[in-house]
């Protein structure tokens, strides 16, 4: 049982691992560090803001790296404006500070899925926060909760109810699943 926690959870720091440096991090994690590979967004709409330094795409998102794919209703990309005419390492946009993806979030990769109301990222603080409803399962294995919340520099994960309902954390783990 504790395995499989740790297999999800594992997971969930590779999917962070995996999404970090798309969004301006520097990936250090447990996990082997893969050469980056190019970000591919569609969505029905972009409108670039300068004034708010940040890139909304919106309608059927769809981000991918590599196996990595975010599906959201709407993605926000927030850029420093210290680094924007800036293109070392970053082709010429800046170092990303935050992105948000709200509504209807799905990531998936390798057999895995998280879910959510909305996934924050900061780069600054490398901290990863996933929110509402959220749930993360691989084959029968399920652990729900209302946050997630991933430290990257810490390598720390904690997973909180939500208390306004009583709720509580989650977790189904299936010894005999393949997975």
């Amino acid at each position: 049982m504790k395995n499989k926690l740790s297999t999800i959870i594992l997971a969930l720091v590779g999917i962070i691992a995996i999404c970090a440096p798309a969004f301006g991090a520097q990936p250090v994690t447990p996990i082997k560090k893969k050469p980056q590979q190019p970000i591919h967004i569609e969505a029905d709409k972009m409108v670039s803001r300068q004034k708010e330094d940040a890139v909304v795409f919106s309608g059927n998102v769809r981000a991918t790296q590599g196996e990595l794919i975010l599906n959201a209703d709407t993605m926000t990309v927030f850029h420093n404006k210290e680094n924007a005419g800036k293109t070392e390492n970053t082709g010429g946009q800046g170092k990303i500070k935050k992105m948000i993806a709200t509504g209807n979030v799905k990531l998936t990769n390798k057999g895995w899925v998280a879910t959510g109301d909305q996934v924050e990222f900061y780069s600054q603080s490398r901290k990863v926060l996933l929110k509402g409803n959220t749930r993360v399962w691989q084959g029968n294995n399920i652990i729900t909760g209302e946050t997630i919340e991933l430290d990257l520099d810490a390598d720390t994960t904690i997973i909180e109810p939500d208390t306004e309902k009583g709720g509580r954390v989650k977790a189904f783990f299936y010894p005999d699943s393949e997975q």
